[in-house]
This record gives C-alpha cells, structure tokens and sequence, in this order.
C-alpha cells in the first residue's frame, strides 16, 4: 500500500481536476506521488525510512502530517506538468519550492522529534569545509 494514495491527494487538487489532467489514466499520478516519495526518500537518510512509510491508517501517520503535505506539494508540482487545469501555477510552485527547502533542512541534519533514526546511526554527521580566509592588508 502507497503511503499516499489517490484519495488523500484529494486535499491538494479537486477530484474532477485530477481526472481532466489524468484523462482517466491513474499511471500518470501514480508515477507523480512516486517520484515525490523518492525524493523525500533521498532526503531522510538518517531515519527509519520503512517504519515510516509502511504505515496505513491516519492516526498512525499523524506525526508525519507536514511530511505528508511535502509530498503531496511535490507531487502535485510533478502532476500538473502535463495540465494544470483548475490549479494556480504559481501557488504550485511556491508550495513546490518550500517543500524541497523543507526537506533540504531535515537532509541537512535538523532533527525532527518523534520520527525514528536508522539503528545504528546516533554518529553526528560528517561535515567539512574550509576556515576563514585570512585578510592581511
């Protein structure tokens, strides 16, 4: 079972715009709700990816609502490629861009209380960089 389904999807574009864009063919939304989930997938190294995504019911799910909703902002953003009948572009896009900065924060290292890290990896992450260039004039 999807962790997102076309139902739930119901929230971010109406029914009937769902089946004008998807002319009926589920595949297309399907592959969009897909790809979303990947890339949140990359982005969550660090948790326990299939505890979280293996979930059915809504109460389960709650801790992960605002998971959820990048998601679906994602996969709208991928959806309404091919139409964006009865969808504002630019709102999509917006949505669409707050949920990618989101998950860079959560990729970046920020935890999230409640959600379950990978056993065996309470290491801090590995970050390097250069020290501050020096200025003697």
């Amino acid at each position: 079972m999807a962790f997102i389904s076309k139902e739930d999807f119901y929230s971010h574009i109406y029914e009937e715009a769902v089946s004008t864009i998807s002319r009926g063919n589920d595949k297309h939304l399907n592959s969009a709700i897909q790809a979303a989930t990947n890339q949140a997938l990359r982005c969550m190294a660090r948790y326990d990816t299939e505890a979280i995504f293996e979930l059915s019911t809504d109460e389960q799910k709650q801790p992960y609502a605002e998971l959820i909703i990048y998601i679906k902002d994602i996969a709208k953003w991928h959806f309404i490629g091919v139409c964006n009948v009865q969808v504002d572009y630019e709102v999509a896009k917006d949505r669409y861009k707050q949920a990618v900065n989101e998950l860079n924060k959560i990729w970046k290292g920020e935890d999230i209380a409640g959600w379950p890290l990978k056993s065996g990896n309470n290491e801090r992450l590995f970050r390097s960089g250069s020290s501050p260039k020096f200025n003697h004039y």
